[in-house]
């Protein structure tokens, strides 16, 4: 995938300087094979970059998806700011805002809170947060964060990251991991963590599929509640003054969560200010429930590269890592991941043959012996070995195989019980 544009800026590498003037940038990413019951909103969906990180973020979340954007906003000059528009219907996601300029900073988030309060629905991670609370602070809509606080989710670093949470006019706490308000004509979809930064340090897909919940919520008709739908809720007390609010562009200052240091410095990941204030104190903080990633079996094969996947297992009985790969065009990290969440589910089953990790769909285990006996000459006279009782280690030494790969195959034989002879004879 790659970050196309007039001018020729190329897609950045996370902690490079970026130097860009042009209002627009488009990301193009493979065939979208999203699912029908969004696609149509995707085309909606108006992204704002920051920094390199940012973009490094989405390029990895579309690729993930096989997604493709529409817009991309690089939001570095007024210019940018007034060609940014957002109609009722439209979703804008503040990736992970960092603003050098404090004056500018103000001013993109009265620009962005007119666009949400107009009818767009806005999606702000907690450095979004933070920049819109310059405004909605003062229409009684306050942002908190705290830090030092426990998110069990895959090496999130709440020394460095933060948990957001907003008090509405009336005085409610949205505290749950991903919340959604209605503001004025438009919806407010918060989100606590700084997933960005998160995913950058860690690479853990957990934080794509967390960001791919919050589009569906942006992209769902359902207003003012807290989801969990494929998050646990994770709900924050605070007393008092344990938490900082950032209700000025000199609080806005004063704040930070920088790439590369401890939250509430005084520069943001590119060197400016960016952030919400916190007050590094635990002891006010109760993390009251577990937040974890989770897929029910319902929803996990609604993802389209899943089921494509099992497609092929259908049709070929049996395929190697490498195979899946070059018919799916993803990358290793993506597929490992989509593997790993079938495995878990029992969907399909895997098995070392030689120099492959060879994969099959559960329940099928006939069509898989069928398909490695087609392409290996070996592979039948080596079940009927494992079935007579052969050690394995003789096996091992006369075959190639090793020990561990015919423990996996031991295992099928079993499956398939008295249908071996039947199998291998057609082969």
């Amino acid at each position: 995938m790659h970050l196309r544009r007039a001018g020729g800026l190329k897609a950045l590498a996370p902690g490079s300087r970026v130097c860009c003037s042009l209002a627009v940038a488009v990301f193009t990413a493979m065939a979208s094979l999203i699912p029908a019951a969004w696609a149509a909103g995707l085309d909606g969906i108006l992204y704002v970059v920051t920094d390199s990180y940012d973009t490094f973020f989405l390029e990895e979340f579309l690729s993930y998806y096989n997604a493709t954007a529409r817009l991309v906003y690089f939001l570095n000059s007024s210019r940018v700011l007034d060609e940014l528009e957002c109609s009722s219907g439209n979703v804008l996601v503040l990736l992970d805002p960092n603003i050098d300029d404090v004056g500018f900073a103000r001013n993109a988030s009265e620009h962005i809170a007119r666009l949400l309060f107009g009818g767009c629905t806005v999606v702000a991670t907690h450095n979004g947060l933070a920049l819109l609370n310059l405004t909605l602070s003062e229409l009684g809509y306050v942002a908190h964060s705290v830090n030092n606080v426990t998110v069990p989710l895959p090496g999130y670093n709440t020394t460095k990251y933060r948990y957001a949470y907003l008090v509405t006019p009336s005085g409610r706490i949205l505290n749950t991991t991903v919340w959604s308000i209605e503001v004025g004509e438009g919806r407010l979809v918060g989100v606590a963590l700084n997933i960005v930064w998160a995913y950058t340090d860690t690479g853990n897909s957990t934080y794509l599929e967390l960001f791919y919940s919050v589009l569906q919520e942006a992209l769902s008709s359902p207003r003012e509640r807290g989801i969990d739908t494929t998050t646990a809720a994770v709900g924050v007390a605070v007393a008092g003054s344990a938490a900082a609010t950032l209700a000025s562009s000199r609080a806005y200052a004063r704040a930070g969560t920088p790439r590369g240091g401890q939250g509430g410095g005084s520069t943001s990941r590119s060197g400016g200010p960016g952030g919400i204030e916190g007050t590094g104190e635990p002891r006010d903080v109760l993390v009251t429930a577990p937040l974890r990633v989770k897929t029910e079996p319902s929803e996990m094969l609604e993802h389209p590269l899943r089921a494509r996947m099992l497609q092929i297992l259908r049709e070929h009985g049996a395929v190697h890592h490498n195979e899946l790969m070059r018919m799916l065009g993803v990358a290793k990290a993506t597929l490992r991941w989509h593997l790993y969440m079938l495995l878990r589910g029992g969907y399909i089953g895997s098995l070392r043959y030689k120099k492959y990790l060879i994969y099959f769909m559960r329940g099928r285990e006939i069509d898989a012996i069928r398909s490695l006996a087609a392409r290996d000459e070996q592979f039948c006279g080596i079940l009927r070995e494992l079935a007579e009782g052969v050690p394995l280690e003789a096996l091992s030494r006369r075959y190639r195989v090793s020990v561990k790969g015919l423990q996996g195959l031991s295992e099928l034989v079993k499956r398939i019980d008295r249908k071996l002879n039947e199998v291998c004879g057609e082969a």
